[in-house]
């Protein structure tokens, strides 16, 4: 399957993402419902933006393990390639990486 390139928007301005076949999953969808999750999705971080690498609804913050849908992906390292949940679980890996290497 070929990368998928971040967010697009159809013409109502809903933010979909893409699939396979040009089906996007809607931003509404409710997370409550367990089948939102679906398959975690293989993504590659860069600087501004990321790309699907394997098509999926979520990825795993590194700090806590928790869930968070490609629509709320906010925080990221690039080097490590590490997704967080938010600025909180972000600050506490940097913190992390900081007082190792002055270990």
């Amino acid at each position: 399957m070929a990368a998928i390139k971040g967010r697009c928007f159809d013409p109502r301005g809903i933010s979909i993402y893409k699939g396979a076949g040009g089906v996007g999953l809607p931003r509404h969808t409710p997370m409550n419902k367990p089948e939102f999750w679906g398959k975690e999705a293989v993504v590659r971080y860069e600087a501004n933006d990321f790309t699907l690498m394997q098509e999926g609804r979520f990825v795993r913050c590194a700090v806590t393990g928790e869930p968070i849908s490609l629509d709320d992906l906010r925080y990221w390292n690039v080097g490590l390639q590490e997704a967080y949940r938010g600025p909180a679980e972000a600050l506490a890996r940097w913190r992390a990486l900081n007082e190792a290497s002055k270990a």
